[in-house]
């Protein structure tokens, strides 16, 4: 964990303790910080970049939110897959399931798959950690075989 990682999870800590461990908003804690000086608010130094950052964002809410209608299915029109460059670092290449390659949608797809179960794989972990801490409660019984949920929403 990094130091800024480390003081990010003490300040939540100190958040919660002074809101008596009740559930939290990111955004609160946030502006708690800032405001008891905790956390410094980023300079814009570069307009331009700031509004280039504000573009991207709307065009990929956009980009990752358009649905198209086959044979009375919903999908979503573009997917994504991650790729290493040249220089190092990671990019996205989104493309049209309309039109996109076999290589494009077969990457997408399992780098989504992988997505999910390392989500669920988390979820586990969460539910196993919090039924060992409380023994004396009824156990929470986690089903992550979801054949039955995606049969019933298929005919919805």
């Amino acid at each position: 964990m990094s130091n800024k990682d480390e003081k990010i999870r003490k300040i939540c800590d100190q958040f919660r303790k002074e809101n008596e461990n009740k559930p939290f908003n990111i955004d609160e804690v946030v502006v708690w910080a800032v405001n008891k000086k905790l956390l410094d608010l980023p300079e814009i130094n570069n307009i331009l970049e700031m509004q280039f950052k504000k573009l991207h964002k709307e065009v990929y809410d956009v980009v990752s939110n358009e649905y198209g209608l086959h044979n009375n299915k919903k999908y979503r029109k573009n997917r994504v897959v991650k790729t290493d460059k040249k220089d190092g670092t990671s990019g996205f290449l989104w493309d049209s399931v309309d039109t996109c390659s076999r290589d494009h949608m077969w990457g997408s797809v399992k780098q989504q798959r992988e997505q999910v179960v390392s989500e669920m794989l988390q979820m586990k972990i969460d539910v196993d950690v919090w039924n060992d801490i409380h023994q004396n409660e009824e156990l929470i019984q986690l089903v992550l075989d979801f054949t039955d949920d995606i049969a019933e929403r298929e005919v919805q």
